[in-house]
């Protein structure tokens, strides 16, 4: 196929956590409403917070440890996160 004739990859759909037409996360809805995105592999990690997320989401991830990035989607701009959808976000972390 000629160079010409490629079709560009889909746009990012935060909400969704599919980023170049393939699901980097599971999707989960917090106890207040707001989306969470859980990476799927240690790829998918680095895409989910520098590509899907943006600048006023909150992104969780374990401390001195090895686990899942999370990225809790603000649309809103909230300054902190509702104290339920933080410690639903943490566990998943």
């Amino acid at each position: 196929m000629p160079r010409g004739d490629r079709k560009a990859p889909p746009p990012p759909d935060p909400e969704n956590g599919l980023y170049q037409g393939r699901s980097v996360a599971r999707r989960f809805i917090s106890p207040d409403g707001l989306t969470v995105l859980v990476g799927r592999t240690a790829e998918d990690n680095d895409v989910l917070p520098l590509k899907l997320g943006s600048p006023r989401d909150f992104w969780l991830h374990v401390a001195a440890g090895s686990g899942s990035h999370v990225v809790v989607r603000n649309p809103a701009g909230l300054d902190r996160l509702p104290r339920e959808t933080e410690q639903f976000a943490a566990s998943l972390a």
